[in-house]
């Protein structure tokens, strides 16, 4: 199976035409794409004015140096975003000031907006998030009440419709408004952003911060270089023709999903608010992981071992150790975006996907509280290995230094370094040698094994297994746990990897591992006859198999 990311660029042969035909002209940069691009935007959002920037950062940064708020003031947002929302107010020498989520749409709340209000505020950012629009007629009602600016975050949203079936760019309730063309975003340039605007003023100072400060080579004001070259405009010219196409796959998808997930009780699927048009720049399930049995991480990872990557939108901005130590934000500041956060988690969305795609999603998200039924039940289950347990893993390996062939004892230092060296890289590998799990009793560590001598091509793999030497003089125990293990290991072998074949050397000292193996399916395929030697006696190696 093919890795399916949680967001991806759709790029065609137009588009790698587009690029290659700015590349063969005479202008890579400052050229006339930059403004063909502009213009489109300004076309198909329905705003006066647009500039186009290096980037959706750079957009949010100039936007606010055009409006000469002036420091130690403050700008109010939502926490629910990415940081760049919050970080362009510091870089202009503004304080930055939050306001909690609506708990459905979960973008900022105009009332709680309102509590937020001083004397000293003097910008609102509200954020589309996930391409929902959010309240923004009722936001720059506010604004306008005591003259403030608005500077709508639409990285986003390019492709959404307000409430009035206008589209979010056209600054209609808003002073400024940028979009981001990121890869993961609804079209790309490669990189970019744009600033949309109405007022011409602002356009022209836009302009001149954009370039140095520069006209007509004299510096007018402290400006940047936050030009777009032409080189990403035409790319975004292109993409810019097949948006609409985009968002109305991306809303298929979604309702696909919707449909999947509504009876789920365990899962929460993105609301959209009435008579507003998401573009759905990202689908975010909101998870009772309680319910499911697992861990945010259990099922990130055990997703990742079905090739569908995931991702978290957002880490509250106010918890981050930066917005901590230096504007005094706590944990428990904004109730509803931190409970937001510990449920939210975005699985894969983009256009390119083809319908047994969102399939396979769909199946491996059920999957996940099928397969925690046993370990709800019995309180067995298996996480990826932590470095935590390495100590007490070597202390088990010790214990069986001949029964296991270790040559000699484990030192800390040797388990720290195998750690670091072998087991923590093949964390971000595609297809490694081996994936090795702590197995936990009620979150106790009792034992650890996995997957090893993996071959990706036949689909086959070895299964190793440790206990703690103590839980295995009891039989009854003992078979319970190896049982439980076995039983965890191949769902994810054969559920999540899709492997056909697993195997398991033992030796014939071991006879109560013969039963269990056999008990759990397995059958001997052969026997390499003295082949090791433990406790100065040879023992018969034993190779069992089993077959999805």
């Amino acid at each position: 199976m093919k890795f399916l990311p949680y967001g991806k660029q759709w790029i065609d042969d137009d588009d790698i035409q587009a690029v290659v035909e700015t590349m063969r002209s005479a202008f890579l940069t400052q050229g006339p794409k930059v403004k063909e691009f502009e213009e489109r935007i300004c076309k198909y959002t329905g705003a006066k004015y647009c500039i186009a920037v290096a980037n959706g950062t750079a957009a949010l940064h100039i936007a606010i140096a055009s409006l000469q708020i002036g420091k130690h003031n403050e700008g109010i947002t939502s926490p629910n975003t990415f940081m760049a929302s919050s970080n362009c107010m510091i870089y202009n020498g503004i304080k930055p000031i939050f306001a909690d989520i609506d708990s459905k749409t979960y973008c900022v709340d105009p009332e709680k907006i309102k509590e937020k209000i001083t004397e000293n505020t003097r910008l609102i950012i509200p954020v589309h998030f996930a391409g929902q629009p959010c309240e923004i007629e009722s936001i720059f009602k506010i604004a306008k009440e005591i003259n403030i600016f608005v500077i709508e975050d639409a990285a986003h949203a390019i492709g959404s419709k307000y409430e009035d079936g206008s589209r979010v760019g056209n600054c209609k309730y808003s002073d400024l408004t940028i979009f981001s063309f990121h890869p993961v975003k609804t079209i790309t340039a490669g990189e970019g952003g744009v600033i949309t605007t109405g007022n011409k003023e602002l356009y022209e100072r836009l302009l001149l911060l954009r370039n140095h400060g520069i006209t007509k080579s004299e510096m007018r004001i402290l400006g940047y270089n936050y030009r777009l070259s032409d080189i990403h405009a035409s790319l975004g010219i292109s993409q810019l023709k097949k948006l609409d196409k985009f968002v109305e796959r991306r809303r298929e998808l979604v309702k696909k999903y919707n449909e999947a997930f509504i009876n789920i009780d365990w899962l929460a699927t993105p609301y959209e608010k009435p008579g507003v048009y998401s573009a759905f720049h990202l689908y975010v399930l909101m998870i009772d992981f309680d319910k499911a049995g697992k861990s945010r991480r259990q099922v990130m990872e055990e997703l990742k071992l079905k090739n569908i990557g995931t991702q978290v939108h957002y880490i509250p901005v106010h918890t981050q150790p930066y917005y901590q130590e230096n504007f005094g934000y706590r944990q428990g500041d904004f109730p509803i975006a931190e409970k937001y956060y510990q449920h939210a988690l975005s699985i894969p969305l983009y256009p390119r996907m083809v319908n047994d795609d969102v399939d396979y999603v769909i199946k491996s998200m059920v999957e996940l509280k099928d397969e925690t039924d046993f370990n709800k039940h019995s309180g067995y289950s298996i996480i990826p290995i932590r470095e935590i347990d390495m100590e007490l893993i070597r202390q088990w390996r010790n214990e069986q230094i001949e029964i296991l062939r270790q040559k000699t004892p484990i030192t800390a230092h040797e388990q720290r370094r195998y750690f670091k060296e072998f087991i923590k890289p093949s964390f971000n590998e595609k297809k490694p040698d081996q994936i090795l799990f702590s197995y936990l009793l009620n979150k106790g560590l009792i034992g650890y094994g996995g997957l090893t001598n993996i071959d990706w091509e036949s689909k086959r793999a070895e299964i190793s297994f440790i206990l703690d030497p103590k839980r295995t003089r009891n039989k009854n125990l003992y078979r319970k746990e190896f049982s439980s293990f076995f039983k965890l290991i191949k769902q994810v072998a054969f559920n999540h990897l899709s492997f056909h074949k697993l195997y398991v050397e033992t030796f014939d000292i071991r006879s109560l591992q013969v039963s269990f193996l056999e008990e759990s399916g397995f059958v001997l395929e052969g026997r390499l006859k003295d082949h090791v030697l433990i406790n100065k006696t040879y023992h018969d190696s034993l190779i069992h198999g089993l077959i999805k």
